[in-house]
C-alpha cells in the first residue's frame, strides 16, 4: 500500500471533502490558509466497491490482523481474529452502501481509495485476484487502522 500523509490542524480535515475535489481555501483567525489537494488518480468506482463488499460477505471463513495507531509514538501489538467474512463486513464503515467517493487506482494489484465524508475516514483497500481484501488502510484524524487476511484457514 501506498502510504498516505494527513495533516489534521487548524481545521483543515474539515475542508478535506472539497480538498478531494481539487483544493480549498480556508480563514483561520486573521490568516488565511490555501491548499491544493488532489483525489487519488482513478475511475470513480463506487460500483467495485460494492462488488467488493458482497464478495467479503460471502467469504465463510477469514482470518484478519489488525494493527492500530493513535498518533506519534503511540503502538498496540498486532491482534488477530478468524472469523467469517460477513462478521468482519459488517463492523466496516465503508459497507453500508452510501459510499461515493471511491476510485479504483491505477496499477496491479487491484486497489480502491475512498473517502467518507460525514466520518472523516480515508480508506485504502488493496485486493486480491478475486477481489477480495488483502489488507485494508483506514485513517481518521487520531487513528490509523492497518488490516492483514488471510482467507487459507482450517
Amino acid at each position: 500500500m501506498r502510504p498516505w500523509l494527513l495533516h489534521d490542524r487548524d481545521r483543515l480535515a474539515q475542508r478535506s471533502h472539497n480538498a478531494a475535489r481539487g483544493g480549498f481555501r480556508t480563514g483561520l483567525g486573521r490568516r488565511t490558509v490555501s491548499a491544493e489537494v488532489l483525489r487519488p488518480p482513478g475511475q470513480l468506482a463506487p460500483d467495485v466497491l460494492a462488488d467488493v463488499v458482497a464478495r467479503m460477505r460471502a467469504v465463510p471463513i477469514l482470518r484478519v490482523t489488525e494493527t492500530v495507531s493513535s498518533g506519534p509514538g503511540s503502538f498496540s501489538p498486532p491482534g488477530t481474529i478468524t472469523l467469517s467474512g460477513d462478521a468482519f463486513i459488517a463492523t466496516e464503515p465503508y459497507a453500508a452502501g452510501n459510499v461515493e467517493e471511491v476510485w479504483l487506482l491505477p496499477g496491479q494489484p487491484e486497489r480502491l481509495a475512498f473517502y467518507l465524508a460525514g466520518s472523516q475516514i480515508f480508506g485504502e483497500l488493496e485486493l486480491d485476484a478475486d477481489r477480495r481484501i488483502r489488507s485494508s488502510r483506514l485513517v481518521t484524524s487520531g487513528h490509523e487502522i492497518l488490516h492483514e487476511f488471510s482467507y487459507d484457514v482450517e
